[in-house]
């Protein structure tokens, strides 16, 4: 969790805000645990099939909070653009909701799903 807070605390330093980083801490910790849950469900089944009737799908509970938690993601990154004071200068590589889905779409496209 250091390095993804070093990480960040780099972002609020770009921005000059660096007075602001320090009473954020908490929120960015509880991003960094959010963005984790996500990794670890995403391992997990998104989808149950029936064992008799294999057209017949359901999603999975873990499959429910992924979806729940990706929301959660979002809010938070749209709250740190907000603490940022709505950095639209933001870029692509700085942005750590973007870097996260890049990721995740690396590693799916490596695991052949």
């Amino acid at each position: 969790m250091v390095q993804e807070l070093s990480t960040y605390k780099k972002i609020f330093d770009k921005f000059d805000k660096t007075d602001l980083y320090e009473i954020n801490i908490p929120f960015l910790e509880n991003m960094i645990s959010t963005k984790k849950n996500i990794e670890e469900l995403e391992k997990l089944p998104m989808i149950r099939t029936h064992s008799e009737f294999k057209h017949l799908q359901k999603q999975t509970e873990s499959g429910k909070m992924l979806i729940k938690l990706y929301e959660t993601y979002k809010n938070q990154t749209l709250a740190l653009n907000k603490i940022l004071g709505n950095a639209v200068n933001l870029t692509d590589e700085d942005d750590p909701f973007l870097l996260f889905k890049e990721k995740h779409k690396n590693e799916q496209h490596q695991s052949g799903e």
